[in-house]
């Protein structure tokens, strides 16, 4: 997912700083972004993403949050935590969010849905 796509969700500028890059049987991409409200230091939002369907399985997911239609085949976030996890075809994309910013990251899934479609 492009940056400027990023910063135009959140409001915020997002740049990339490690991507794509091999992790636990898939890739990872990790962006930052400058924390607001005189606060210092960044926010970061990760994607994990893996070809295959056994990567989202109701025993994956449990526990991991509450189930969200629209996003993907199947999709459970826990947005408080500013996490979602979501499956389209054989891709299975992790999404999370180190940062104010997390009340995005439902917005951002929908978005990275697209992208594979």
């Amino acid at each position: 997912m492009p940056a400027d796509q990023l910063s135009s969700i959140t409001g915020v500028t997002v740049t990339e700083v490690a991507g794509p890059t091999p992790q636990s049987r898939g890739l990872s991409c990790t962006f930052e972004y400058p924390l607001g409200g005189g606060q210092s230091g960044t926010g970061e939002i990760h994607f994990t993403t893996w070809l295959g369907k056994e990567f989202y399985t109701p025993d994956t997911v449990e526990g991991y949050g509450t189930a969200l239609s629209g996003v993907g085949d199947a999709a459970t976030v826990s947005e408080n935590a500013g996490r979602l996890i979501f499956r389209s075809g054989e891709y299975v994309v992790q999404i999370q969010i180190f940062g104010p910013e997390v009340d995005s990251v439902v917005e951002i899934g929908r978005a990275a849905a697209e992208h594979i479609r």
